[in-house]
């Protein structure tokens, strides 16, 4: 997939997003008529990967589907907030973001402690060599 193809991949999933802001609900075959350059099959597509990140569900309503916004927020993200991934991955794990996160919390704890480590051994230094330093002028 192209450069081209993500961004206007992009403005379809916004603009979509947008639709689906102002009329509450839409079923696939309404979204063209709304949406600038959006065919029914690729707003199936667009539409399947908002709903596979969780930001847009499926309901029925009168026998026909409809999609709708499942969080309330009036921009989309660039990005997925639960995987960070882009909204074209094919999967979401809602956990990816959070044990990233995690992971570089334990980061700066162990380089917190690797500093707390130095620090302790250059004022132990700084204490020795005063201390020298101390035995020496006494002598002299």
């Amino acid at each position: 997939m192209g450069t081209v193809d993500r961004t206007s991949n992009d403005q379809l999933r916004r603009n979509i997003w947008r639709s689906l802001l102002i009329l509450k609900s839409a079923a696939i075959s309404e979204l063209p008529s709304v949406v600038s350059g959006l065919s029914v099959r690729k707003g199936r597509s667009l539409l399947r990967e908002l709903e596979i990140h969780g930001y847009v569900a499926k309901v029925y309503q009168l026998k026909r589907q409809v999609y709708s916004q499942a969080i309330d927020s009036p921009s989309l993200p660039p990005v997925c907030q639960n995987c960070g991934r882009p909204f074209s991955a094919k999967a979401c794990s809602k956990n990816q973001k959070r044990q990233t996160e995690t992971d570089r919390e334990t980061q700066t704890k162990a380089q917190r402690q690797r500093n707390k480590k130095a620090a302790i051994k250059e004022g132990a230094k700084l204490i020795k060599d005063r201390l020298e330093n101390e035995v020496t002028h006494d002598a002299a």
